[in-house]
């Protein structure tokens, strides 16, 4: 699968229509079906026998019939390269194409507030989108000068945080609620730098790295302040905080309150 049709990290997904559209399942067919599901958004086909379908997913195949596979593959249609879910497939090419306007709008974003800074004017760089960011209001997103102006942020700025921000959800991790000048500084050379173009890696390796979600020693997790250098960027998206094999992360104290209690 080309780079351009990569997938996103994550998908909606709705529980009242899965508990529908599978209440003539048991137990192995629902494992199927969501094991089929989830390497259908990933590559784009999912498996067309059982015996491939337990080798990517890491399933014993002596759980499971060929009669529990067909009952679930009944859900898919037949091309060339494997099974394909009608609405996955949706919803596959609708993640990824807001993936890349979301990417794309805030790229453009950034280039006109470079633009407008090396010009040496004073007018805003850009007029921001009249929705809210998803979780974030306009008015938490303002930013405050030294000399008590208010403006709001450029549209790179607030794209990137709008990225972060969802990332921070799926992860737990700490949301951004206001754009300082100072963040604004740092957006504007990350952007320039290709942050938004890379976001996509990013996403991918903090799904990878319990480290940078917090699972170590010191409860330490990535932020949005820490991703936007330059230097940590880049070492995130080279894998050097990928989980390795054999490794056993320490969990946070308040990770190991939250299993325990």
């Amino acid at each position: 699968m080309s780079g351009s049709s990569k997938a996103p990290p994550w998908f909606p997904f709705y529980p009242s229509d899965w508990a529908s559209g599978t209440d003539n399942f048991h137990g192995p067919e629902r494992l199927l079906y969501l094991e089929m599901l989830l390497i259908q958004y990933i590559h784009g086909v999912a498996p067309d026998s059982l015996s491939l379908l337990c080798i990517k997913a890491r399933l014993d195949p002596a759980q499971f019939t060929e009669a529990q596979f067909d009952a679930v593959a009944a859900k898919f249609s037949t091309v060339k390269s494997g099974l394909k879910n009608e609405r996955m497939g949706k919803e596959r090419v609708n993640a990824i194409e807001k993936h890349k306007r979301r990417v794309e709008a805030g790229r453009k974003g950034g280039i006109k507030a470079n633009e407008t800074a090396e010009t040496g004017s004073n007018a805003p760089s850009n007029a921001p989108s009249n929705a809210p960011r998803k979780g974030v209001s306009n008015s938490q997103l303002t930013t405050h000068s030294t000399q008590s102006t208010t403006h709001k942020p450029n549209k790179g700025a607030s794209d990137l945080v709008g990225l972060w921000n969802d990332l921070a959800s799926t992860h737990g991790l700490s949301r951004v609620r206001r754009l300082t000048d100072a963040r604004l500084t740092k957006c504007a050379v990350s952007i320039r730098k290709g942050i938004l173009d890379q976001w996509q890696d990013i996403e991918s390796e903090v799904g990878k790295s319990g480290h940078l979600r917090g699972d170590n020693s010191r409860g330490w997790a990535i932020t949005f302040d820490w991703i936007i250098q330059p230097t940590n960027l880049q070492k995130v998206v080279e894998g050097n905080y990928r989980d390795r094999k054999g490794s056993t992360a320490t969990p946070p104290p308040w990770r190991v309150k939250e299993v325990s209690a």
